[in-house]
């Protein structure tokens, strides 16, 4: 059975692509941390100098190092949702993160708003990267909203066998490819799931309300 929960975090204007990037960022790093994947915070876990740490940091640079390359505006368009997967096989998770990577509204950097008056025009930029306070409310609501509390309260603890899985789908063949990145064409989230079998479910989007 699939048990769903949903996240809406207004951050008071469009997400471009880029700063889409920095929210999947934000929520893996809580997401590894809050699910005991990792013993430290990342920034803390990547500063160190412990076998450990030496081997996270090696890991998750080549992460950061395909979001970057891969949330460019070439691939705006493209890139509909990130998931994250938690258990001991991509097709038989216990944990799904779905993380929405397009805005059906607002799919431009650049954005008019006429007034009601008709005369008087305000266009708002929104291809920039988060600003920290930006980042603190993400961070928030992923790790510290009564939907994200509740959330994580029910799922189980991870096993010893227990691994992060990350795929970026898209509805098209993407224009820029970055290294490490895997195509796999053959891969679908579970359906029909048995009663008995539990699937915890969190789907993340970043919303903008003009009004």
């Amino acid at each position: 059975m699939l048990y769903t929960n949903s996240i809406d975090i207004d951050v008071n204007r469009c997400l471009c692509i880029h700063s889409i990037s920095q929210l999947v960022d934000i929520t893996l790093q809580s997401l590894l941390y809050q699910r005991q994947i990792i013993p430290e915070p990342v920034l803390t876990l990547s500063k160190g100098d412990s076998y450990i740490s030496q081997q996270f940091r090696s890991v998750y640079e080549k992460v950061a190092q395909i979001l970057q390359k891969t949330f460019r505006s070439p691939n705006a368009k493209l890139i509909s949702e990130f998931i994250i997967l938690l258990g001991s096989a991509p097709y038989s998770p216990k944990e799904i993160y779905r993380i929405k990577c397009r805005n059906d509204e607002h799919e431009i950097e650049k954005i008019s708003i006429q007034e009601n008056n008709g005369e008087k025009k305000e266009e708002v930029n929104c291809c920039e990267e988060l600003s920290a306070k930006e980042k603190r409310l993400i961070f928030s609501a992923i790790a510290l909203s009564k939907t994200a509390v509740e959330h994580f309260e029910n799922c189980p603890i991870p096993g010893k066998t227990d691994k992060v899985f990350m795929f970026i789908k898209t509805t098209d063949k993407l224009q820029t490819w970055a290294e490490g990145l895997n195509e796999d064409l053959s891969f679908k989230l579970p359906e029909n799931i048995p009663r008995k079998r539990q699937i915890r479910q969190l789907r993340i989007k970043g919303i903008f309300k003009l009004f």
